[in-house]
């Protein structure tokens, strides 16, 4: 396979007080992590609470920089890009959002907010035409009639595969997926689970996908990344994580959830 990202000795802390009168507090996010996705690819980046696993999805869409190390798209480090080159990356990767609704203008419909999302990507990629909005949507199997509907009165599934659909809209090469069956019924993950591998079949996009939903990366994984303390502890393909974890740290962490 063709490497599509590599993320490269990735190092991030974030320095923060309890009060003003306090001493700081330095947080280590990321503690020289590094990863590759590759072409068509769906990734699983599994650890528990403070793993570090939101702040490396982050820093692989675009909405944070490294304090060191870097990133490699397509061979090219993304933190030196600039002007058009960089405003291009964001239509190239896209992020979903665990919590979609809050990344949601919630005045506008979701066919208003899908509308600013297409103009948003014809002026940033101005030779990729996204795709248009009934398409879309059929595409993330959501009635038409959502489109006059607005965030705050949909279920948590059809917030979800607005979520998808606002990431697809740009056929983008990398889609993080930041827990995307989270707080779903078992009854409907299936669901949301067959979109994302329709969107993969569809446009051969990869996936970053973060979650502790192990029964849902057993599905849709092709490897699995696990992680603790700011670091990949083990990689691999996802059968071999999930039925024969090498190092001590997975077996445990695996089991506990399992």
């Amino acid at each position: 396979m063709k490497m599509l990202l590599e993320a490269i000795h990735l190092r991030k802390e974030y320095i923060y007080r309890k009060n003003l009168l306090s001493p700081k507090i330095i947080a280590k996010a990321l503690d020289y992590a590094s990863l590759e996705i590759y072409e068509n690819e769906t990734l699983g980046l599994i650890g528990g609470h403070g793993s570090g696993k939101t702040t490396l999805g982050e820093l692989v869409a675009g909405l944070a920089v490294p304090d060191y190390g870097r990133i490699e798209f397509r061979g090219k480090d993304i933190g030196r890009l600039k002007g058009k080159d960089k405003r291009g990356i964001h239509g190239k990767i896209q992020i979903v959002f665990q919590d979609v609704a809050q990344h949601v203008d919630s005045r506008l419909t979701i066919g208003e907010v899908i509308g600013e999302s297409i103009i948003s990507c014809k002026r940033i990629q101005k030779n990729h035409e996204p795709l248009e909005m009934m398409e879309v949507l059929e595409i993330v199997d959501l009635n038409p009639s959502i489109a006059y509907c607005y965030i705050s009165r949909l279920d948590e599934m059809d917030v979800k595969k607005v979520g998808l659909a606002l990431a697809a809209l740009w056929r983008p090469e990398l889609i993080v997926l930041d827990e995307p069956t989270d707080r779903l019924d078992a009854s409907i993950r299936g669901q949301v689970i067959d979109t994302i591998q329709k969107i993969k079949e569809l446009y051969g996009t990869s996936y970053l996908f973060i979650s502790k939903d192990l029964n849902a990366a057993k599905k849709i994984c092709d490897r699995i990344a696990i992680m603790h303390e700011g670091r990949i502890v083990e990689i691999g393909q996802a059968k071999a994580i999930m039925e024969n974890p090498e190092s001590e740290y997975a077996r445990e962490f695996l089991e506990s959830i399992l």
